[in-house]
């Protein structure tokens, strides 16, 4: 019996000291990466109404281009193939937006807490106002889209009227915005974005954008987000160290249970 005991006692601490060296290397390597970018390869093209294509992906970068003239291409997502954690502390994560030439001025941007194609928080950005009637059958008529950007939340049906102008009267809203004026091409844009359980605090090159309190969906993966505009370029999507943690401690998790 006392054998027994020792071996079981043995095996419990060599599981334990197993998963303390697996995550002091993934330490040091937060350590030494600082910020780790994540790679785009493998993130999955949305694409309800087949007008767009997401274009030789790299680890560090992603592009979104229509397959037809802006007239009739609808809202695109490209999803990650990680989702970030739901917990109860600050989980935060920034990437950077650019369009690349081309004359159009319509919407860019991204989401995250992406629980499946109608739950999830949109930041999107119009370069100038317009007033376009996409046709679907809507609750409320919201058919103009401001000059800036705005936070938007999708909890249920969507329509692309809605998604244009920000409500719908069915599963679309507007939390805040429009702010921050207009979009320019060949321009590199830096959004960060922290999470607590209550708040959503989005900033754009540096200096905090949007600040409001919402909770509805924690969690979910990151998108990449295009309605009616060609030539998005999306790079450096970067969870944050303590997110990043998160990230590989699941991944170690799944790892043990496989085996």
């Amino acid at each position: 019996m006392r054998i027994s005991y020792d071996l079981k006692s043995y095996r419990r601490k060599a599981i334990l000291l197993s998963f303390i060296a697996q995550l002091v290397v993934v330490l040091l390597v937060l350590d030494n990466w600082a910020c780790a970018s994540v790679d785009m390869t493998e993130w999955t093209l949305v694409d309800p109404y087949d007008k767009w294509q997401y274009t030789n992906p790299t680890p560090e970068s992603g592009r979104m281009d229509e397959t037809t003239s802006s007239g009739s291409v609808g809202p695109g997502w490209i999803v990650s193939d990680f989702q970030l954690p739901d917990v109860p502390e600050v989980v935060s994560f920034s990437l950077t937006v650019e369009v690349t030439g081309g004359r159009d001025d319509d919407i860019i941007g991204f989401g995250f807490g992406y629980q499946d194609n109608t739950h999830f928080y949109l930041v999107d950005w119009k370069e100038n106002r317009q007033d376009y009637n996409w046709g679907d059958s809507v609750a409320v008529n919201d058919d103009t889209a401001e000059q800036g950007i705005k936070l938007k939340k999708i909890d249920g049906s969507w329509t692309r009227d809605g998604l244009w102008g920000g409500t719908d009267g069915l599963g679309v809203s507007t939390l805040a915005g429009p702010v921050d004026g207009d979009w320019a091409n060949n321009t590199l844009y830096q959004f960060e974005v922290a999470l607590t359980p209550e708040r959503i605090v989005i900033k754009l090159d540096g200096s905090e954008l949007l600040n409001i309190e919402d909770s509805s969906f924690r969690g979910g993966s990151i998108f990449l987000y295009g309605f009616s505009q060609d030539n998005i370029v999306f790079s450096n999507v970067t969870p944050e160290p303590a997110t990043f943690i998160f990230l590989c401690l699941g991944a170690l998790m799944l790892l043990r249970t496989k085996r």
